[in-house]
């Protein structure tokens, strides 16, 4: 169907709807692109996927068709002239094609029948030599440049392997007619003018650039590929995943300065420390910190995917495989959370996509697939959340739309069409009204469990019956007690001063990395460290806080009975005589040695252990310790806690050593040098480095930087 529509020119938002001035049925399926031709303004040209055709303005009948390449499908087009046209396809070929006498309207046959020795003819095309399968269909694009007197057209082609540029040839009318009278059967192919990519710029750079894990190769090997990171803010380390299923966890300050700046660090042979996660046997192709993501999940998991068709669950600090997820049958290709509202039982689970078009709910508490939607027959490209509906809903390539239950893993319905597409925009409506609404419209988190309930009883599910009647009983203490479900996540996460972002321009590329710096987050982080180090006198001198109101918040820490004190005191050793009882106890009744049997076992069982680690040329494994070369002072080593926090010595001040190394002007003022490496620590840079600035809220951040200057100055005086 084709329809024209008449503007007068006056026409604005306000202004009544205008119809369609006329409409006519045409065949043609699934239209691309139409293009009107700028030079007679009477022929119109409709690209599809299988064909492209061009039809006359007037009456939008059909003057000629062409059909797609074999393998090919065309994507765009557009006219050179008025009896010349260019189409391109998703093989990212261009094709240049002269109309017939039937299609031109300045032609005397203009409109007239067809013949068959009249077609479009093929007389040109536009390819690149060697070139390799795409992973995805490139953007194209005819471009028209007036250099000087001269116009000059171009067909530009950007997709995974760069970007390729091509000189359209001007023929005039005289040489085309010469060419279409030779009649040759292969038409003049011409290679691309110019061809450049990130990979290339990459390897003709002196010297090459480095990656964040260059310290793990060896000689001259080169390193295993790097295909996923994610970058753990509060912990201040970076995990990546490699191509051989190992994941690495190093600090990530540390590591950049080792590669980027000059410093002590360069003698040693262990630095910085990292720490190996072994577990997949392929490629890793996503990570996910659910903790970082919605701070209801336990800050010691790190989730990760890979070819293998496994999802892995890991403690992050113990170094630990804790659980192996195999539901997909095919390579996990995205990790995400569910909404904050959802169920209490959806709350404990991570959202896993295969490319087997599969999508599960794995439950991190249960050890177990909550559910599982492998129902879809084209790939999953988008996930929608309709929590207090409790509705999963799956987007496919096709178009076609998925609407499942979180809690029963029952497919509700499958929609096609417009119907789908109202239903994703829905869901948006519902996320931004969810986020920029009031907490009391969602203020249970989710729907009446009774609903969920006659769900669970119509597919016989025992499971999601059980669920819904604990969710009930959870809904009314939740309504009696006054806090809704979210009442524990209001408080919003405060900028980070790092972060660091991997990226690939190509799919079969190994990862690169980006440092994002916010000076903001950076000065509120410094300032907060030093004022945290300050005494309340310290405080009140630098006219920060005020000692009257200091003493009252200190006045509601205290106990309001003066015997609280000695009542606590006596309660803690009265435990302690208690514990000591009972150790006693136990040891008179151990009357054959079974605990101290089993201790001294345990220990010789270690023992073992370690010697024959030792024996095969292996180091005991620290997680976060130094090298042979480092003092072995245990309170020296960085030792991983249990309650999250990294031993950093200071974590933002080395964040704020390395942007200020980075962006300091080296070599221009001698005496300015050595005062920022003698008094303020800074690091000589060991390679070019190259930076952008990015505005926040409408300030240039790098604007900003001079405050850090000031803060460091004032902090070595």
């Amino acid at each position: 169907m084709v329809k024209v529509w008449t503007l007068l020119g006056h026409e604005n938002r306000n202004s009544e709807p205008l119809y369609e001035h006329e409409s006519k049925q045409i065949r043609c399926l699934n239209a691309l692109a139409m293009t009107c031709c700028p030079y007679n303004q009477r022929t119109v040209l409709i690209v599809c996927s299988k064909h492209w055709q061009i039809y006359d303005a007037g009456d939008f009948s059909l003057l000629c068709s062409i059909t797609a390449p074999c393998g090919e499908r065309w994507m765009s087009g557009d006219f050179l002239a008025a009896d010349r046209v260019i189409l391109w396809s998703d093989e990212g070929h261009g094709y240049l094609y002269k109309l017939p006498a039937n299609s031109v309207a300045d032609n005397k046959n203009f409109h007239s029948a067809g013949v068959e020795y009249d077609q479009p003819y093929l007389y040109c095309t536009l390819m690149q030599p060697g070139d390799k399968p795409l992973s995805c269909p490139p953007a194209m694009r005819l471009v028209t440049v007036q250099k000087q007197s001269k116009i000059l057209k171009y067909l530009l082609r950007g997709d995974s392997e760069g970007i390729v540029l091509w000189t359209v040839p001007e023929i005039t009318t005289q040489q085309l007619t010469q060419i279409c009278q030779n009649d040759c059967s292969i038409p003049l192919s011409l290679p691309p003018a110019v061809k450049t990519s990130i990979t290339a710029a990459w390897e003709e750079m002196k010297p090459s650039p480095v990656g964040i894990l260059d310290q793990l190769d060896s000689g001259d090997v080169h390193g295993i590929k790097l295909t996923a990171s994610i970058y753990l803010p509060q912990q201040s380390r970076l995990v990546v995943g490699r191509e051989d299923g190992s994941i690495i966890i190093v600090p990530a300050t540390q590591t950049v300065m080792l590669h980027l700046l000059h410093g002590n660090h360069q003698q040693y042979d262990d630095w910085p420390p990292h720490q190996v996660l072994l577990g997949h046997s392929g490629r890793v192709n996503c990570l996910l910190y659910p903790h970082g993501a919605a701070p209801r999940y336990d800050r010691t998991h790190l989730v990760s995917g890979s070819v293998d068709f496994a999802v892995c669950l890991w403690d992050l600090y113990a170094g630990t495989l804790i659980h192996r997820f195999c539901v997909h049958a095919g390579e996990i290709t995205q990790l995400m959370v569910p909404p904050d509202n959802c169920s209490p039982r959806i709350q404990k689970c991570v959202c896993s996509v295969a490319s087997d078009h599969s999508v599960t709910l794995l439950s991190l508490a249960e050890r177990k697939c909550v559910v599982l939607a492998s129902r879809h027959l084209f790939p999953v490209v988008t996930i929608k959340w309709r929590p207090l509906d409790d509705f999963m809903i799956v987007g496919c390539s096709d178009g076609a739309v998925y609407v499942w239950q979180m809690e029963t893993g029952h497919l509700d319905r499958v929609l096609h069409g417009i119907i789908a597409e109202e239903v994703l925009y829905a869901c948006d409506e519902n996320t931004m009204a969810a986020s920029g609404g009031s907490a009391t419209g969602g203020e249970l988190g989710l729907a009446n469990p009774a609903v969920h309930f006659f769900r669970g009883l119509r597919h016989r599910n025992l499971s999601a019956i059980r669920h819904a009647t604990q969710r009930g009983l959870h809904q009314l203490q939740q309504l009696h007690g006054g806090q809704g479900v979210d009442h524990g996540n209001q408080i919003k996460a405060k900028g980070t001063p790092l972060m660091i972002q991997g990226f690939r321009s190509n799919p079969k590329d190994p990862e690169s990395h980006i440092l994002f710096f916010d000076i903001e987050a950076l000065i509120v982080q410094l300032l907060s460290d030093e004022y945290g180090a300050m005494s309340p006198g310290s405080l009140e001198a630098q006219g920060l806080i005020s000692a009257s109101e200091y003493q009252k918040v200190a006045a509601l820490t205290q106990s309001a009975s003066p015997d609280a004190h000695k009542k606590i005191a006596d309660f803690f050793g009265r435990v302690k005589d208690k514990a000591g009882d009972v150790e006693r106890i136990l040891k008179e009744k151990d009357r054959h040695g079974i605990l101290a049997k089993m201790k001294e076992g345990a220990e010789n069982v270690h023992t073992k252990i370690q010697a024959k680690v030792e024996s095969v040329g292996l180091k005991p494994s620290t997680l976060d310790g130094k090298g042979d070369n480092w003092n072995n002072n245990d309170a020296m080593k960085n030792n991983l806690k249990r309650n999250g926090a990294f031993n950093e010595p200071n974590a933002t001040m080395e964040v704020a050593q390395l942007i200020l190394s980075l962006l300091h002007a080296w070599g221009i003022d001698p005496d300015l040098d050595r005062v920022c490496e003698g008094k303020l620590g800074l690091l000589r840079p060991m390679v070019p480095v190259s930076f952008g600035v990015l505005s926040k809220g409408g300030i240039n951040e790098y604007d900003v930087v001079y405050e850090i200057y000031m803060f460091i100055i004032q902090s070595y005086v």
